[in-house]
């Protein structure tokens, strides 16, 4: 049987926009319009995915499609029991037993845009590049990059801290090569291949449609 290799920069890029949670918008129509305006704008975001919710904010003010990928948060600290705030069926528990909700714990972000309502890509880059050390700044949640690849961006994780508080290497699942035996399949069907492949390598169990749960 043959075996085709899928190589890290191969499926980084084309993997990332169908399994990641994708935040698109149509592409840039002008990408090489030149900056016009000195003047500058301030956004400021409080939330459990404080870079997530930026780069939401910055595909919805300029129309670039930009990805972002959660870290796998280890750290008590980077994480928050929301049970009391999302569960509905609180009273069939006895009080602080009803089953975790656990999710990012977050925070504030600012960062500096232009005013301007549409930008070129090399600001584009500079701005996330900007939330990225602002992220790193906080000195709690997660580690990102920025990598472009063509006209799309991709907000990835690279550290997290560990159980003990302690920063290390975390990076994306969709850096680990991959392999998929050669034969015909769906759209959907190449998806899934792909998920099962990405789960097995990384010891994560990755679901179509965004959702990343396991164990490290």
């Amino acid at each position: 049987m043959t075996y085709t290799n899928f190589c890290a920069k191969v499926s980084y890029h084309n993997a990332r926009l169908a399994l990641l949670l994708v935040i698109a918008a149509n592409l840039h129509t002008d990408v090489g319009a030149a900056q016009t305006t000195q003047e500058t704008t301030k956004l400021s975001v409080d939330d459990p995915r404080p870079v997530a919710k930026a780069v939401e904010e910055l595909v919805a003010r300029y129309d670039y499609v930009i990805t972002y990928e959660d870290p796998r948060f280890l750290y008590e600290g980077d994480l928050q029991d929301v049970a009391t705030q999302v569960r509905r069926d609180l009273d069939q528990y006895p009080p602080g037993k009803a089953p975790k909700v656990i999710v990012p714990r977050g925070g504030k972000l600012a960062v500096t845009l232009p005013s301007s309502a549409s930008v070129n890509m090399q600001t584009s880059a500079s701005v996330l590049d900007q939330l990225t050390r602002a992220q790193s700044i906080r000195g709690e949640g997660g580690h990102f990059r920025v990598v472009q690849v063509g006209d799309v961006f991709h907000v990835a994780p690279t550290e997290v801290r560990d159980r003990n508080g302690n920063w290390i290497a975390r990076s994306s699942i969709l850096d680990i090569p991959i392999s998929l035996p050669m034969e015909d399949r769906s759209e959907v069907g190449m998806l899934d291949a792909i998920v099962k492949a990405v789960s097995a390598e990384a010891h994560v169990k990755v679901y179509l449609g965004g959702g990343v749960g396991g164990h490290s």
